[in-house]
């Protein structure tokens, strides 16, 4: 790590049994010009006394450092930050947790929201009961930078047999935990991409019990920016991975054993989705399970809508797959369209999991007889 750079240390705030002291870590990276500082502001406008941003930079190329350095100066008492060499999102959460002064800490990505409130009604139920480990609210689904709103999402009652059932981390945006927690269990594990936060709650959940908060009080931005846009192959492998590590555990509960088989089959469902990478702002409930009716405010409330749905999704893939099936059969039958208007025409009808292989076989379709690339040839005479 390079030598950091930090702003003025805030003076400590005066804690209390009722508001303790509650740090909130941003982890930023390249989100300045409003997402950033619509995160900040969402934090620095709640109404609970005893509060401290702590914002890390990791390694931005962007105007960061300079909104960082203004956010600091209008509110010296509340926020702090540093700047260091990026490392990714868990080592950079972990070292958030370790400059955390709270007793209570949270953590918001800097492109998500805390709404009015929030952190006052999830300390009071975490003040409310002292062994529990953490609370998490349910949330809204928001869109794009325009933060169109999606659907209100409210997460079941977390145990650890239940998320690893669901194949679902469950808590979400906005939680908050007790600062034992990171003492007697450590940081999130930076060998998982996507996974992480999902595996830090399972060994979080041995130091106490979690509480939810039925009401929204934040809010996950799903947009071409985030992380969740763009699954692939590693996002896949991390799935099974997860459960291969909890698995391989010692005294794991009969209730977690119990769902084993359920567990590594909803982990291979995900695994697919996410190579097929539907989960877009566009195509967040594309997927139509239990979960989902249980949880999200946007789903059928009747068998019969939902089936209806699913009837006209399935129909525009039929409908989507015959101009697919008539455009090829023309390429193959030596037709050249000329220009790329035919080939943007050929990718708006194209399912994004099949675009890939697409691309492949176009290019063998319009080769026009002409050999491969030299460099082709030379890798194969190899």
């Amino acid at each position: 790590m390079s030598d950091p750079q930090r702003s003025a240390e805030a003076p400590p705030a005066q804690e209390s049994d009722a508001q303790p002291l509650v740090t909130i870590v941003v982890p930023a990276y390249n989100r300045a010009g409003g997402l950033l500082e619509d995160t900040l502001d969402s934090i620095l406008a709640q109404d609970y006394p005893n509060l401290e941003v702590l914002v890390l930079d990791d390694g931005s190329t962007d105007q960061t450092p300079q909104v960082l350095e203004r956010y600091a100066a209008a509110h010296p008492e509340r926020l702090r930050w540093e700047r260091h060499q990026n490392m990714g999102q868990p080592r950079t959460l972990n070292r958030g947790f370790e400059m955390a002064r709270g007793e209570l800490i949270g953590y918001l990505n800097s492109d998500d929201l805390f709404l009015p409130g929030a952190i006052t009604k999830l300390v009071a139920i975490l003040v409310a009961d002292p062994e529990a480990a953490l609370a998490y609210p349910a949330y809204r689904i928001i869109k794009g930078e325009e933060a169109e709103e999606m659907a209100d999402m409210v997460p079941p009652e977390y145990t650890v047999a239940e998320a690893v059932r669901l194949h679902n981390c469950i808590v979400n945006v906005g939680a908050i935990f007790r600062r034992r927690v990171v003492e007697r269990i450590g940081g999130w594990d930076p060998s998982f991409t996507y996974l992480a936060d999902f595996d830090w709650c399972v060994r979080a959940y041995s130091v106490g019990r979690f509480l939810r908060h039925p009401e929204p009080l934040a809010c996950w931005r799903n947009h071409p920016g985030s992380a969740n846009y763009a699954p692939g192959l590693e996002a896949a492998r991390e799935q099974t991975r997860l459960l291969d590590k909890i698995y391989s555990g010692e005294d794991l509960s009969d209730d977690v054993l119990a769902v084993r088989d359920e567990a590594y089959r909803n982990a291979f469902i995900v695994a697919a989705f996410a190579m097929g990478g539907v989960n877009r702002a566009d195509g967040r409930f594309f997927v139509h399970d239990t979960l989902a009716r249980e949880v999200s405010s946007r789903m059928p409330e009747t068998d019969a809508e939902l089936n209806a749905r699913m009837r006209q999704r399935m129909t525009n893939l039929e409908r989507r797959e015959k101009s697919l099936v008539k455009m090829v059969a023309r390429l193959q039958a030596g037709e050249q369209p000329g220009g790329p208007r035919w080939r943007n025409a050929l990718r708006r009808i194209t399912p994004q999991a099949l675009r890939p292989a697409g691309r492949r076989v176009l290019d063998k379709l319009t080769r026009d007889g002409q050999p491969p690339a030299p460099k082709i040839e030379q890798r194969q005479t190899k």
